[in-house]
């Protein structure tokens, strides 16, 4: 999926909707020779291999197996949460609107939040999207509500693991590691719209591998010396928490039966 490439294409966006829905890998080989399209794309731009031609299947039938998966992921994931003693908290916003035992009220205000924000993200209005995304906190914050989950509101100014930093990776919540250190990088965004693609490309995301590579760009040395405020600076990063593997399991089917959703 190369929607989020298209804008840091350094040849535009031109040639990639020359071949959107086609198969361009003969063009991309021959211009790009013993160049892996890995070394460009973001982690989430990978959809899977090629296989089955989508073409050749009715919408009546993609749709069938779409629901048939739904009720098996769903099947599986209540024989999995019956199996873990103590039950489980949601991690994020979008598993806890799975929650069944979240009050039809709060599961409301959550949406129309969630809604909001998508809204402002779609029309690049990213100061609104910060906005809404503290408010979305509060709610989470709230004596009435936080027992009911575990979605990470604060985090401590050390041992941030890097499947924190993940979580952070949109224009108005952007957080990228460098050389051992998280940053916070919404703020510089929003003022600083001209560098969008460069960071956005490392956001939630260690960018250690790429520093200096381009003197004077980000991140480099001489980018940090003339841009990086000392507010930005969040912490350290900390080693991976231990995960249940049960705990992982049901994390993964969630994420599967949101999307499918």
């Amino acid at each position: 999926d190369l929607s989020e490439f298209m804008d840091r294409h350094p040849g535009g966006p031109t040639t990639i909707v020359a071949w959107a829905g086609k198969d361009a890998s003969k063009f991309f080989n021959d211009i790009h020779k013993g160049v892996k399209i890995d070394s460009y794309l973001r982690p989430e731009a990978y959809q899977g291999d090629l296989g089955l031609d989508e073409s050749l299947m009715s919408d009546s039938f993609y749709h069938t197996l779409r629901e048939a998966r739904i009720a098996e992921v769903k099947e599986e994931l209540d024989r999995v949460l019956s199996q873990v003693s103590g039950g489980t908290k949601a991690d994020s916003v979008q598993r806890l609107l799975q929650d069944k035992n979240i009050t039809p009220e709060l599961k409301l205000k959550l949406q129309r939040l969630e809604t909001q924000k998508r809204a402002a993200l779609d029309s690049e209005d990213y100061a609104k999207a910060a906005e809404i995304k503290k408010s979305l906190e509060e709610l989470l914050a709230d004596d009435d509500h936080a027992h009911l989950h575990d979605v990470p509101l604060e985090t401590t100014a050390c041992n941030i693991p890097l499947s924190e930093v993940a979580r952070h990776n949109k224009p108005h919540d952007c957080w990228v590691a460098l050389n051992g250190t998280v940053y916070d990088l919404s703020d510089f965004l929003l003022h600083h719209p001209e560098q969008r693609n460069a960071i956005l490309a490392w956001a939630g995301r260690d960018a250690s591998a790429v520093w200096n590579k381009i003197p004077g760009r980000f991140p480099s040395a001489n980018w940090m010396d003339f841009f990086m405020r000392p507010e930005a600076r969040m912490g350290e990063v900390g080693p991976e928490p231990s995960v249940d593997p049960k705990m992982a399991q049901i994390r993964q089917l969630q994420d599967e039966l949101w999307k499918l959703e």
